[in-house]
């Protein structure tokens, strides 16, 4: 997994699809899409060091515009 996602593309569509969500996920399937992020941190190590600024802005859209139960 990490040889084939590592390139440039593979890698913003890896974020792009772990970063999607809607408003009909429960507050717990919410929270385990976040925790893929940390999953991914440990698999990929320096490889996510480029696309840290795209991870937190995903975090910060998540933090924001939910509701306190994914806090």
């Amino acid at each position: 997994m990490t040889v084939e996602i590592t390139d440039h593309e593979h890698m913003i569509l890896f974020l792009t699809l772990v970063g999607e969500s809607n408003d009909h996920m429960k507050p717990m399937q919410k929270k385990e899409y976040i925790k893929i992020f940390g999953l991914a941190s440990e698999i990929f190590e320096e490889a996510l060091i480029p696309y840290l600024q795209r991870i937190l802005t995903i975090f910060c859209k998540r933090v924001t515009e939910y509701s306190t139960e994914v806090h």
